[in-house]
């Protein structure tokens, strides 16, 4: 299946369409709510709006090199508000695809970002039965965690350098689905 021709699917209440460059603003917001978590690399790596901006840029590049396909998460009630993003990157050692996601914080809890991960893999994994996932989520994640299970992944194993952030190793939790 070629992810290009991938870039906008709907489910029951989202819409999930490729990253745009004017979603920097969203996501710079996110990020800097004093909610969102401090210890994911994410909120370390976006200080400032050209942050932001560059790491949208840098997604839009990634897209068109096949390194990574980044999606932007739109509830259809209003489908120009986005509300988080998930993305996949192909990793070699084990030929599976590796998830990541983020909702903002005034949209969790409502079954928005299992949603999002259900829809994406049963789109990326029609007509190829061969197609694997892997998600790390920070082992202290909990909501993250609950997503990944709630949306078929197994544990695996915990996985003791999974990440620094703020100057701190961070161990995740491993998960897969085949």
């Amino acid at each position: 299946m070629d992810i290009h021709l991938i870039e906008k699917n709907e489910s029951l209440r989202l819409l999930i369409r490729k990253v745009e460059k004017e979603d920097w603003l969203v996501l710079f917001k996110a990020v800097k709510n004093s909610t969102f978590p401090s210890d994911l690399p994410l909120k370390e790596k976006i200080q400032t709006e050209t942050d932001a901006q560059k790491w949208i840029e840098d997604g839009l590049r990634d897209w068109k090199e096949s390194k990574k396909y980044t999606w932007s998460i739109c509830v259809k009630e209003n489908p120009t508000a986005v509300i988080g993003q998930i993305s996949i990157s192909k990793m070699l050692e084990n030929h599976k695809w590796s998830m990541a996601f983020w909702i903002s914080a005034e949209y969790q809890n409502l079954g928005y970002a299992k949603e999002s991960v259900v829809t994406l893999m049963e789109i990326l994994k029609d007509g190829d039965n061969n197609i694997g996932f892997w998600a790390g989520a920070a082992t202290w994640n909990v909501a993250s965690n609950k997503v990944l299970i709630n949306s078929g992944f197994k544990l695996c194993g915990t996985q003791e350098n999974g990440y620094v952030c703020n100057g701190k190793m961070n161990t995740i939790d491993v998960f897969e689905k085949n």
